[in-house]
Formats: structure tokens, sequence, C-alpha cells
């Protein structure tokens, strides 16, 4: 999860509100080919990770493999060096390498950052449609991320969030799924088996003054809980840094969390109902969020002292559930992320 953006980037975001009305019947296929083919092919070394079972009558309304020298500029915008995260400006683009046949996008961090130095220098791409759920959506990516140094944030996961009036926190609203991998838990538990810990979180409308976080939200008659942040994964000692599959099925009644093909969570109480677009970023936090921060990652101002980590992104896949004959009604198409952009935790 992430707190409220810089308000000083907000306010001019809120202008381009207008770019979210555009309504397209459809999203297109991925950058290397149709939707069709179950991939990838394996790399050496590591082990294969079981596909889920399909549920009944899926339609395909998204794919990509990062096939290709560069990224799909029709399927994905990023985020500028004029956005931030806590310890982080953005501004980064992923890399499209190939692996013994297998095609993927390497998102980075570095400790140095040429546009604002003395802070990380990290990436997020997101898709440039947001797709609502009809009758039940599943968004599935494989993902590796084999890092070692603490304090290094990265994540998996759906958002639409936005300002409903005056550019404030009063008027903040974030619904979200999100897949988040914390390595600064690597230096914070023990045992072992506890060090790859999975967040699962899930956000409806939240607004940080009115509802607060996990466990003290403000609860009406009218509105249930906002948010369930921090559900963990039930298989504790599963290794992030090899290929996994990770699997949101997100229903009118239910969203549920997946690792290679098995459900972690089902969430039935939290039910948001927004279009979402799809997102990958990579970041580091500030000391209020001890879950991810480490005293021992820190930016640097030389170039020279650089290091630069990463996670890579295999595919990404968006199908529509359901009874047989129907679909997900529309897909919302905007250029840059609506509202305050990078702003929650």
């Amino acid at each position: 999860m992430r707190f409220p953006f810089n308000l000083r980037f907000v306010a001019a975001c809120a202008s381009l509100a207008p770019f979210c009305a555009l309504l397209l019947p459809g999203c297109g296929g991925g950058s290397g080919g149709g939707p069709s083919a179950p991939r990838p092919t394996p790399i050496p070394g590591t082990t294969p990770t079981p596909r889920p079972t399909a549920t009944p009558t899926p339609r395909t309304v998204f794919f990509d493999d990062f096939s290709g020298s560069s990224l799909n500029g029709g399927n994905w915008g990023t985020y500028t060096a004029n956005q931030e995260l806590q310890r982080t400006r953005f501004g980064r683009t992923p890399q499209l390498l190939d692996e013994s046949g297998t095609s993927f996008a390497r998102l980075a961090i570095d400790t140095y950052n040429p546009n604002s130095p003395g802070t990380f220098h990290g990436t997020e791409i997101f898709t440039r449609n947001r797709f609502e759920r009809g009758n039940g959506l599943e968004i599935e990516a494989r993902l590796r991320g084999p890092i070692t140094q603490p304090g290094i944030v990265f994540a998996f996961f759906t958002i639409y969030d936005r300002y409903d009036g005056a550019v404030n926190i009063n008027n903040y609203r974030k619904t979200e799924i999100d897949f988040e991998f914390l390595t600064a838990e690597q230096e914070q538990f023990s045992p072992a088996g506890q060090r790859r810990r999975l967040y699962l979180n899930i956000w409806d409308d939240w607004n940080e003054p009115r509802d607060g976080f996990d466990g003290d939200d403000v609860e009406t008659p009218s509105r249930r809980r906002d948010d369930k942040t921090y559900g963990l994964s039930t298989q504790n000692d599963f290794d992030w840094g090899n290929w996994n599959t990770y699997t949101i099925r997100w229903f009118p009644d239910r969203t549920e969390f997946l690792l290679n093909g098995v459900v972690q969570r089902t969430e039935r109480e939290v039910l948001p109902d927004e279009a979402m677009s799809v997102h990958f970023n990579i970041w580091s936090g500030i000391p209020a969020f001890a879950q991810a921060y480490s005293p021992n990652f820190a930016a640097v101002t030389n170039a020279a002292q650089n290091r630069s980590f990463a996670f890579d992104v295999d595919f990404v896949r968006v199908r529509e559930l359901g009874a047989s004959g129907t679909r997900a009604r529309s897909f919302l198409r905007y250029e840059i992320p609506p509202g305050p952009s990078q702003r929650n935790r």
C-alpha cells in the first residue's frame, strides 16, 4: 500500500481527469503475438511453475509477453521523473530482455538518481486501459525478483485512485488489489520460513482520514470496511527469486489471490467495483513504513556509487470470467494515471 503522493505533483494531475472519459469497446493484444499461448519456455536452472486451472469460459482481453526491442507504448505508459513515492522518484523505463527463448521486462531501481540526486531512481509501468470487473476478471503475471537487498518494495497490482473534489487528502480515494513484496523482512523476521512472506492487500474507495489503516476503520451501516491490508500468503516459504505465477480473480462477491495456482486468500468483505489499470513498480519506503524500510539501504549523490536492483515480468494477461456469453462491460482508456498518481503506500 502507499501513502498519498506529494501534492506538488498532484495539483498538476488533477486537471487531467477528463482523459478517463473515453470509452473503448475493447483492448488489444500483446507486443509479441496473440494472447493464446501458455508460456514461457523454462529458464535453465529454474523449476517451471504450474498454471492455474481456468475458470469457465475465459476470454483474453489483454496480453503482453514483452517480446520485441522496446515496451509497447500502445499497451503501457511509464511514470516520469516528476512522479515520486516515498524515497523514490521514477523516470526509469523497463529493459526488454530474452533469456533462452523467454522474453521479459526488467524493472529496476538505482541508488543514484540523475534527475534528483539523493533519491532512489525507480520504475513503474501501467496499462493504458482500465479494466472493468463485469461478472469476473482474472489478472495474471509471472514474476521473479532475485533481490537480496533489504529495503526494496516491488509490486504487481491493479489500481484506480483519484480526488473527488478539491485536491486534498480528505477527497482522496483509492481502489486497489495488490501483490506486494517487501525485502526488508529478510532482516526483520526469522526464522527463514517467514522471510519470503507475500503481502496481499485490498482497498475499496479508501480514504486515510476517514478510514484509517487496517484495523481502525470507521464503520457505518452504509460502509463496511474499506481496506484489508497486509493479508499474508498462506505459503510462507516460497522463493520469490524464482519464477512464480501470481493471479488475481476478481468477482462481484469476492476477490481471490493465487500463488502458482493455489489460493492464498479469499476476501469477501472488501469488494472493489471501479475499473482499474494494471501496474508493476519497484521503489523504496520511508521509516514510517516500518515493514518496508531498512536503514541499511540509502540513496547516493555520486553516480560512481550507484547500485542497481531489479525484478522481472515474463507476461501479463487479463481474462474475462463468468457465465458463458458474458463479458466485462467496457474499458476506459487513459494516457497517464488519474488524479494524484503515486499517492499511496
